[in-house]
């Protein structure tokens, strides 16, 4: 034990005399906290992602008044992972209804009669007889779905000449309706690409039956699918956007930088008075030998259209992120391009005197997280909301070199002494319970 002791405060010699400090780092964030709460979290800006340099997001930390480090936690606020098994579309039983009375008159109140089965499934509807019909509605029975449905989907089955606006009603009884959903669908070949929109967004709640309406020709359309609730997709309020600036390669060819740690998890088009329609192909490095070259990892259509007072926009492309470094060949011309990214957040406890300091950008740092075990019995609303002041340069980007003075040569020097220290105690221990051996 006489041995030990020194040996041991010797090893912790470096961590008393070296300990970090505000200067260690690139820069830094002062933080503003909510009043009266013990603890904070604050979510991460561009600036925090463009500051740090290390993958794991390990090189920050929150310094108090009097120069300490606090307890801190990082967590991801991304979209959770994909399930394995992703639940296919179900085709729903669809029933086509007359657009007219016998008449000719344009009929809204579709009357009929519906025979249904003990469990509410639709068996046949009977209509009136019309030759001269066109279809106004499709009758939906969605009994035989138990999960929740993001959307129907629609078949469309010819190029449509214009956008089809659809309108959505449900209901539970065949008796009343509900508004359940609005859409404009398209079906276009262009030069850029193919332009598709072909899915309905379902609101509030799902019903065991939807009528679906139209301005147009119902015959254009095919068979409907219920599509299942998108659990993997995060609301559209978490994304922040930013847009993309970036130089040209070749005509047709543009090339990117963004923070190394960004999460970044979409593609799209920024916003845009005029019709556009896009192909893009998204390329990353592929490192081969000395020579860089470039492997596709994704392609879509961007596009949108304005037609007879109605607009549709593409969905975003779905990309995986972090992407520091990647290119876009872009067919149809460059047009305003923005990333979607959902922010980090630090949950920290604001523990000594203020001013309080997040500090980011030290390459030698490693991930530190002392206070995950408590944030998991915490209620969100119990967490105040810190915010983050404009940065101020420390050390500057120097942190991002691993360091070569005299501090790491002498902490390097002890390491090394201790352990051969420790070598010399164990070859002491065994020598001696060799000489005490029977």
């Amino acid at each position: 034990m006489k041995f030990l002791s020194p040996t041991l405060i010797f090893l912790l010699f470096p961590a008393l005399a070296f300990g970090l400090s505000p200067m260690d780092f690139n820069k830094g964030f002062p933080l503003r906290l909510e009043p009266e709460r013990p603890i904070q979290h604050v979510v991460f800006t561009l600036d925090v992602y463009a500051s740090g340099f290390r993958s794991d997001l390990g090189d920050m930390r929150i310094f108090n008044g009097d120069g300490e480090t606090i307890p801190m936690h990082l967590r991801s606020r991304s979209p959770s992972p994909a399930p394995k098994f992703q639940k296919p579309e179900t085709f729903l039983p669809v029933f086509r209804l007359d657009a007219n009375a016998s008449n000719g008159n344009q009929r809204d109140d579709y009357r009929m009669q519906v025979t249904t089965s003990a469990t509410g499934t639709v068996i046949s509807v009977q209509r009136q007889e019309n030759a001269e019909s066109r279809h106004g509605a499709l009758l939906v029975d969605a009994t035989g779905i138990h999960d929740p449905i993001g959307a129907l989907g629609v078949d469309l089955n010819t190029p449509l000449p214009r956008l089809l606006s659809v309108s959505v009603e449900g209901s539970d009884d065949l008796s009343s309706w509900h508004a359940a959903g609005t859409a404009a669908l398209a079906r276009m070949e262009h030069p850029n690409g193919k332009i598709l929109q072909n899915r309905i967004p379902l609101q509030d709640r799902n019903w065991k039956y939807y009528l679906i309406k139209t301005d147009g020709d119902l015959s254009l359309l095919g068979p409907v699918t219920a599509i299942p609730e998108e659990e993997t997709q995060a609301p559209a309020s978490s994304y922040h956007w930013t847009r993309l600036e970036g130089k040209k390669v070749e005509d047709g060819l543009y090339e990117y930088h963004l923070p190394e740690t960004l999460p970044v998890f979409l593609l799209d088009l920024s916003e845009a008075d005029e019709n556009i329609v896009l192909d893009v192909t998204l390329l990353v490095p592929s490192e081969k030998g000395t020579e860089k070259k470039w492997r596709k990892i994704k392609q879509g259509s961007l596009f949108k259209l304005n037609m007879d007072e109605k607009s549709i926009r593409s969905d975003p492309i779905s990309i995986s992120g972090p992407m520091g470094h990647f290119r876009l060949a872009i067919k149809g011309g460059l047009a305003p391009l923005r990333i979607g990214w959902i922010p980090h957040e630090l949950v920290f406890m604001p523990k000594g005197s203020a001013p309080f300091l997040l500090a980011v950008g030290n390459v030698t740092l490693g991930p530190e997280d002392l206070l995950a075990p408590m944030v998991a019995g915490i209620e969100p609303d119990q967490i105040g909301r810190a915010s983050l002041e404009p940065a101020k340069v420390l050390a500057g980007d120097q942190t991002a070199k691993l360091p070569t003075d005299y501090k790491t040569l002498i902490l390097w020097g002890i390491l090394g002494l201790g352990v051969a220290l420790m070598a010399i105690m164990a070859w002491s221990l065994v020598k001696k319970s060799k000489s005490v051996s029977p």
